[in-house]
């Protein structure tokens, strides 16, 4: 197996593909902010948490430090090009709410897309700065979900790969999604 002693995650691309996320939290005037974050993940079962990292530079950064809440989508692949216009446009200089419909939270301010198949309403739990990049530990209130893209499995909704494809993300605007022929069901 070949090997590398240095390397730049920037044009390093061999831990991906991975699932990609849209972090969405509201400023103080309630005008809604979308970041794609490639680096995500849950954290613990109890007390639900999920986390998703973001460079200080970013501004979703600051806006999830003033609002203490933020929430977790999950788009369709159908959706990609808005997850990459989340990710390449800046809330300084560019409305990314603009064509964004928006759904009522349940527990905390938090942007809820209607184009997501699901959603986390996650309040701020803690936070670390990991390098150049702050991890944000969310405590997941809410969890909102499409019932007609998922099925139930021990009393839990989860993704009908049949209904709807997530966006993964392969590196430098590259996406790509899921087959459900190749789902390998080892326990079954």
């Amino acid at each position: 197996m070949k090997y590398l002693t240095s390397f730049n995650f920037k044009r390093g691309y061999i831990i991906y593909p991975t699932l990609v996320v849209v972090v969405g939290v509201f400023d103080k005037n309630k005008r809604a902010n979308f970041m794609s974050c490639v680096w995500n993940t849950a954290l613990s079962f109890e007390p639900p948490l999920y986390g998703v990292s973001i460079a200080p530079t970013r501004a979703t950064h600051d806006l999830i430090l003033q609002s203490r809440s933020f929430s977790v989508c999950f788009y369709p692949f159908i959706k990609a090009q808005d997850v990459e216009f989340f990710g390449t446009r800046s809330y300084r200089d560019t409305d990314k709410s603009k064509n964004v419909n928006l759904l009522k939270s349940i527990k905390l301010e938090v942007p809820i897309p209607d184009s997501a198949y699901a959603v986390l309403e996650c309040g701020l739990y803690d936070f670390n700065r990991y390098g150049d990049h702050t991890l944000f530990v969310g405590k997941i209130e809410v969890i909102h979900y499409d019932e007609n893209v998922t099925y139930e499995l021990f009393n839990m909704p989860v993704i009908n790969l049949d209904k709807v494809k997530p966006v993964l993300y392969l590196g430098n605007g590259v996406y790509l999604t899921t087959d459900s022929n190749s789902i390998l069901n080892l326990r079954a």
